[in-house]
């Protein structure tokens, strides 16, 4: 937590998503994961500045159970483990794939950064929001545990889509906010 390498920075920011949507789960480990994973995405986009090489390699190694090459991605891997034991199995995988799709997109908005969106490509600026918000485990996530998938798979659609436009939809409401 400190010295050069503080993961203090990105806790504060991990914190406010699990108290404004896990408190429900106060009973469970899901706040406290909730609060080190977004700390965690934060970290990693942090982190795709100085040492975009750890960060291209994340996924595989990852998958490979090898050592990262960033020490607090090894925290990371370590903390996207431990959801399996807490989460049924379908749901942890969907949680892995979607974090794994973060991490891609990360790597392909960095790629992309000069690119123009070429105006027939309506349908990419979607596809990467939805790759990039790693919007499933936030969604899997508000359910307990003791709560049967198929009682809520089918919503995850529009759970997802809740929260990629979220973001937009509450920084147009500040802004207007602000004006008035």
């Amino acid at each position: 937590m400190k010295g050069r390498h503080s993961f203090r920075p990105f806790i504060a920011g991990g914190l406010p998503m699990a108290i404004n949507a896990y408190t429900h789960l106060k009973d469970t480990k899901v706040p406290v994961f909730i609060t080190l994973y977004t700390a965690f995405l934060i970290y990693l986009d942090d982190v795709l500045c100085h040492n975009l090489d750890a960060v291209s390699e994340f996924n595989e190694r990852l998958t490979t159970g090898k050592v990262q090459k960033d020490f607090m991605l090894d925290h990371f891997a370590t903390l996207i483990n431990e959801f399996s034991q807490h989460f049924p199995r379908i749901v942890y995988n969907i949680m892995l794939s979607s974090t794994m799709n973060f991490v891609t997109a990360l790597l392909l908005e960095k790629e992309t950064e000069e690119a123009t969106i070429h105006r027939g490509a309506t349908g990419y600026p979607t596809l990467v929001r939805s790759m990039s918000g790693a919007s499933e485990v936030f969604a899997l996530a508000i359910f307990p545990p003791c709560v049967p998938v198929i009682n809520y798979v089918q919503v995850l659609p529009e759970l997802v889509i809740f929260i990629n436009n979220g973001k937009y939809v509450n920084s147009r409401f500040m802004k207007r906010r602000a004006s008035a």
